[in-house]
């Protein structure tokens, strides 16, 4: 029951952080079989979130066990199907106590049901997919060594974020094909490091492809400018707030990155050098690459809806502003390591923005009666738009200052932009 409700509290949550959430080749989830949901680990507990509340069942979750000695949180913890494990540094008598928590982990598998683990074992905010643990083999190993019959599988995910940290920002959950266990099984009872060391390959093998993945990571700048470019290239104005259908940017994004990976040095250097001049010169110059891709040809009908809805808007940033910058206060004096950022203002902004809210709600009844609750009603809903129209209203001013820009400036720019959106077009 808890867990059912929870769930649908954080898919509207979700659904209000995120400004797109991608679920592509939900089709491969096996529908009646037990699995083990292999994923990428870039975020605290975004994650979790994500697959209870876009996965069709009820999932079980491992975390740390030293989670659980927090008395307030374990009754919690317990009602949302979270199991704990416990590392080395949290002491030998606890590590004895993984045994039966494995046991538990078997049992809950024999029942058709699926556990989420994070297969790089530890967090760190990169879209890179990291080297792979052998946690994951082992679990399903033993599950099928208690269970021999079991029908299991390795479902990999990969999770990819715009940039976590920030509020209206994209993510692109891809599902993978599945990996039969029992087709190692007979390996494993031959040889087990063999076969737990055969399947861990395998799923990064089938993990890798499902990231933007690349091999160096001072490209890491590099390819996030020219995934901007593809992404402002096809965007598209109007599209559901899930989209669970392959979308041609997920794929041009992942081209770009194996492209990085295929070039050699002199030919990186020189792109990467391009791209980093464009950037700059965007940056000083005030304007953005969406304005560029424009030439500036929509300044005057950007400008007239920038003034139309500036009021409301303003008006609604300002009484519903307070809760967002709290949250950013908060997360900013308590969160140090930056892969928690994200997470943090996922779940300390709701309750913030719920409790502020129901204060703005009463004081505005006490003051102006039921016309009090309309208005709070409706600056709620234009409040919920002002983040895209700051970005809007940005874009418009960065189109006033490419109006003023020379001839020669604005050359520079077009000629560089349909360079680097040949460069992409070519990857098919």
């Amino acid at each position: 029951m808890i867990y059912k409700f929870l769930r649908q509290i954080a898919k509207w949550t979700l659904l209000i952080y995120f400004r797109k959430l991608y679920v592509l080749h939900a089709d491969k989830i096996p529908k009646d079989r037990p699995m083990i949901l292999a994923a990428n680990h870039p975020t605290a507990f975004l994650e979790p979130c994500l697959f209870a509340t876009m996965y069709p069942r009820e999932l079980h979750f491992m975390v740390r066990g030293d989670m659980f000695e927090k008395k307030w949180l374990k009754g919690l913890l317990v009602h949302t199907n979270q199991i704990p494990i416990f590392r080395a540094k949290d002491g030998f008598s606890k590590l004895r106590n993984n045994v039966d928590i494995f046991d538990r982990c078997y049992k809950v598998l024999s029942e058709d049901n699926g556990i989420l683990i994070f297969s790089e074992s530890t967090t760190v905010l990169t879209k890179r997919l990291r080297p792979l643990k052998k946690g994951t083999a082992k679990m399903a190993f033993g599950a099928l060594d208690s269970f021999p019959d079991l029908d299991l599988c390795i479902l990999p995910v990969g999770v990819n974020y715009s940039d976590p940290s920030y509020f209206w920002n994209d993510v692109i959950l891809d599902i993978g094909e599945p990996i039969s266990v029992q087709d190692y099984f007979g390996s494993y009872k031959e040889n087990p490091n063999e076969a737990i060391q055969s399947i861990t390959q395998e799923l990064e093998k089938r993990m890798e492809v499902l990231v933007a993945n690349f091999d160096d990571k001072d490209d890491e700048e590099a390819i996030l400018q020219m995934q901007l470019i593809n992404q402002t290239d096809r965007a598209r104005k109007f599209s559901p707030k899930v989209i669970r259908k392959t979308d041609d940017r997920v794929l041009k994004d992942r081209k770009i990155s194996r492209r990085f990976n295929q070039l050699d040095g002199t030919e990186k250097q020189a792109l990467k050098e391009r791209l980093s001049n464009y950037f700059s010169k965007i940056k000083n110059l005030g304007v953005s690459d969406n304005i560029i891709k424009e030439s500036g040809n929509h300044t005057f009908q950007r400008l007239i809806l920038s003034l139309l809805l500036f009021i409301p808007m303003l008006i609604a940033t300002v009484i519903f502003g307070p809760p967002i910058k709290i949250t950013e206060l908060l997360v900013k004096k308590i969160v140090k390591k930056e892969a928690f950022v994200g997470s943090m203002k996922f779940s300390l902004g709701f309750p913030i923005f719920i409790f502020y809210g129901l204060i703005v709600l009463a004081v505005s009844m006490i003051l102006f009666s039921y016309w009090g609750l309309l208005s709070v009603v409706l600056i709620l809903i234009v409040a919920y738009y002002a983040v895209p129209y700051w970005h809007y209203f940005s874009d418009t001013m960065a189109s006033l200052r490419y109006g003023r820009l020379e001839n020669s400036q604005k050359e520079f720019f077009a000629k560089e932009r349909n360079y680097f959106s040949q460069w992409i077009d070519k990857l098919g």
